[in-house]
């Protein structure tokens, strides 16, 4: 067994999961345990529209089926239960990316936090959260970010839980995920070979400098936009909140989970509490300098 720490959990895993944080001694009782038993795969009928993975969840309980890798089952918020396909494909990227990834997102959303889709980056104390559509060039901007020197809090997965009614990022898997060309251009060392994601042909690079483990207070959430230049504009008030809950994470769990009114009291909290605003920039890698100087002079004004 192996004992790591991922979103502010402590995660027992009878897998190798060398992604996340090991920790240096024994827990006597993890928040998290992940087990290997025989499951029924989810049911195609309940399944959304692609076709190698079928999901079927109710509340406290979500499972999941990708075809050539295998059936999660995730319980309560503490139990995650794997059967895959095979002893071999526990080894590769893919599963372990589904297992820290999408397993324990859910996991986290069945304990009550808020699941976005994005990239989190820790400016001196401050999360900031990019988000935007798939392809938007959430992790491209994180990698620029923590190129520059600002440590990655996560890519792809952002949990934010509640302390005090204040919102605050939680580190969850120090990796990056990239296309090849973006790590070659940041002079980003990427994973390749047999560690390149066959699912979306990225290649991944395991952060140095990951924040720590603990909870970062969230200051920004920037939506990313195409345009001519590098700016930041304000988003209007109706329409910050609409962003929020477009970028859940578990959007497609949270009427079978009975969690769509918890979930839109989350994306209002996070509205009070944190500035909302867009982040327009053209899609060029030659600029990604520009963009973060342009982040870091935006924050700056918050203590002005």
């Amino acid at each position: 067994m192996h004992d790591y720490q991922a979103y502010g959990l402590t995660v027992r895993s009878p897998f190798r999961l060398p992604e996340l944080r090991e920790l240096d001694q024994t827990v006597t009782e993890p928040d998290v345990a992940i087990c290997s038993e025989t499951l029924e795969p989810a049911q195609a009928e309940t399944s959304p529209a692609k076709s190698e993975r079928w999901i079927d969840a109710e509340p406290g309980r979500c499972r999941f089926t990708y075809e050539e890798v295998g059936t999660f089952l995730i319980i309560g918020g503490e139990r995650v239960l794997v059967d895959p396909v095979s002893p071999d494909i526990t080894s590769t990227l893919v599963f372990r990316r589904l297992l820290e990834g999408q397993a324990l997102g859910v996991l986290c959303h069945q304990r009550g936090d808020l699941v976005l889709h994005g990239s989190a980056v820790d400016f001196g104390g401050n999360a900031v959260v990019f988000l935007g559509n798939s392809g938007a060039g959430k992790s491209t901007t994180a990698a620029a970010c923590y190129d520059a020197g600002y440590p990655l809090l996560d890519d792809d997965v952002v949990v934010i839980r509640f302390s005090d009614g204040a919102p605050k990022v939680v580190a969850g898997v120090p990796q990056l995920k990239l296309e090849p060309e973006t790590a070659v251009a940041l002079g980003i060392e990427a994973v390749t070979g047999t560690e390149v994601d066959s699912f979306s042909g990225k290649a991944f690079h395991r952060t140095q400098s990951a924040g720590g483990c603990g909870a970062v207070p969230l200051s920004r959430c920037y939506i990313l936009s195409d345009g001519d230049t590098v700016a930041v504009e304000p988003v209007p008030a109706r329409q910050r909140l609409v962003e929020l809950v477009l970028s859940t994470y578990t959007a497609g769990l949270l009427s079978d989970t009975d969690a769509a009114t918890r979930n839109f009291e989350a994306c209002s909290s996070v509205v009070k509490h944190v500035s909302v605003t867009r982040l327009i920039r053209p899609r060029r890698l030659d600029i990604l300098p520009t963009l973060v100087r342009c982040v870091v002079s935006d924050l700056d004004t918050d203590s002005e």
